[in-house]
């Protein structure tokens, strides 16, 4: 075994561990708070690759080669530039995920938070009378004015977006993932 093959074996399979890791699997690792980047996920995948059969013969030859030490450094080297060399890619994969799964949260909260909004505006305003009639503001103001209540809603939606427990926890990867 010589310095060039262990070089180019690690960097083949930092490749092989980039091309099978999804965003998915990135952002799933963030947010168990195992790790706080995206390097370390990759480097765990290393150690467990490394700690299964074949690649015990890899090390096998590499511990019996002429120089093991300067073998091994090579081999790691190899993967750290590789994981260098794709960080970017890794980075943008892992913030696009990311951004997909604050959007679906928010499409959720626009879906199924109307009723709290009307509760919301009913409890500012109050019902309104003309004369004997009770008239409920939120569909005075969604029939009469449909763009104003639908601005007034989506507001809605930010600030409970902003309260979100799982808004927050997403925010947090996000950061994790920019600081990478």
């Amino acid at each position: 075994m010589d310095i060039n093959t262990a070089y180019i074996i690690g960097s083949d399979i930092a490749q092989s561990i980039i091309d099978s890791t999804s965003g998915t699997d990135i952002v799933e690792a963030l947010s168990d708070n195992w790790t706080d980047d995206i390097g370390q996920v990759l480097y765990e995948c290393k150690d467990n690759y490394m700690s299964y059969s074949p690649f015990e013969y890899t090390a096998k030859e590499f511990n019996d080669s002429d120089d093991p030490d300067a073998i091994w450094d090579a081999f790691e080297n190899g993967f750290n530039d590789r994981v260098i060399l794709k960080m970017d890619s890794l980075k943008k994969l892992a913030l696009d995920t990311v951004q997909d799964l604050m959007q679906e949260v928010l499409d959720d909260m626009e879906e199924n938070n109307t009723e709290s909004y009307d509760d919301m505006i009913l409890d500012c305003t109050g019902w309104v009378e003309i004369g004997s009639l009770t008239f409920d503001p939120a569909r005075i103001l969604r029939e009469l004015d449909p763009v104003a209540y639908r601005e007034g809603y989506l507001d809605y939606i930010n600030c409970i977006a902003t309260d979100s427990d799982e808004m927050e926890e997403l925010e947090e990867i996000k950061d994790k993932i920019e600081r990478s």
